[in-house]
């Protein structure tokens, strides 16, 4: 097994279309298939969020986006990873 982080931008949409801008750092537990060249992610995590123009609204923003994580993808394609 391998461990991955990765850092990802995001944006969320608020009230009156108002958009609000973050980073969030993941990691993952990976197990790499070299014949398939894909890649499974195991135990995905947000280790970190930050939402640098809307500290107060942190946890509100947070929230959401690590109750979403059981219905992100578990595979990507290990080329696609490599880029």
């Amino acid at each position: 097994m391998n461990h991955l982080e990765a850092r990802a931008a995001l944006t969320v949409s608020g009230a009156a279309n108002h958009e609000i801008f973050g980073i969030i750092t993941l990691t993952a537990r990976t197990d790499v298939d070299k014949v398939t060249r894909m890649v499974w992610l195991e135990d995905l995590k947000i280790s970190k969020a930050s939402f640098p123009g809307a500290e107060s609204q942190q946890h509100d923003l947070e929230k959401p986006i690590r109750d979403s994580l059981p219905d992100w993808p578990r595979t990507i394609a290990l080329d696609r990873l490599l880029v």
